[in-house]
């Protein structure tokens, strides 16, 4: 990625952040006043945390939030999950998806032949254990009692970033969200993708349709 538009989506972000209250899709439904009083935790800082690459533990990431952002103050994991839970999941979803579609138009990712070389793959993610949730995803264990889904992601393995992200049932395989992401690369255009995938991928209604086309071409 050119360091121009890497500035650029930076920019960007950090404006879609400090403009995120104006979004009519940033509550959850029925908590419309949330982010209204004055917290050490805003909503800028609990966004700027969700979005934000996860590699160490939520303790140690809002410790380090506390000594970048807030003036050596922290918050606790209790005050971040509760403000958390009042972020419309479908905010993120549109934020991400801005995101990576101003990466797409943008002009400046390196391609493979013409194509933006990427891979696919899924993972089980454990999730908490609330009602709510378990009826979402469904639950994983001998006892089906441990909440897990389903997550995937695409991945641009030459400029290191994700152009659709799914998340689904564990019943589902990951098949099932491969269809997912293929309809949204569909949604870029003339943009062109090669999507490198493992053996479990394949199955007669990913390879037919390559089939059909190849043979009304040599028709």
């Amino acid at each position: 990625m050119k360091m121009k538009l890497g500035c650029k989506l930076a920019e960007d972000i950090i404006k879609k952040i400090k403009e995120c209250k104006k979004s009519p899709t940033l509550r959850v439904a029925g908590h419309e006043t949330s982010f209204t009083r004055n917290r050490l935790l805003t909503v800028e800082r609990v966004i700027a945390m969700i979005i934000e690459s996860a590699k160490q533990s939520l303790q140690a990431r809002l410790y380090e939030f506390g000594v970048k952002f807030m003036e050596g103050v922290f918050a606790t994991k209790q005050a971040f999950s509760k403000q958390r839970q009042y972020v419309n999941p479908e905010y993120i979803r549109e934020f991400y998806d801005e995101t990576a579609e101003e990466m797409l138009t943008g002009g400046e990712l390196r391609t493979f032949k013409g194509m933006h070389l990427t891979a696919v793959d899924g993972t089980r993610i454990a999730c908490e254990n609330t009602p709510e949730l378990i009826e979402e995803f469904g639950s994983s264990g001998s006892k089906r009692e441990a909440c897990t889904a389903l997550a995937s992601v695409v991945y641009d393995v030459i400029e290191r970033v994700s152009f659709d992200c799914q998340i689904g049932s564990y019943a589902l395989s990951e098949r099932n969200l491969l269809d997912k992401h293929l309809d949204r690369l569909e949604t870029f255009g003339s943009e062109k993708f090669l999507i490198i995938a493992d053996r479990g991928y394949p199955s007669y209604d990913l390879i037919e349709p390559v089939h059909h086309l190849y043979t009304s071409l040599k028709m």
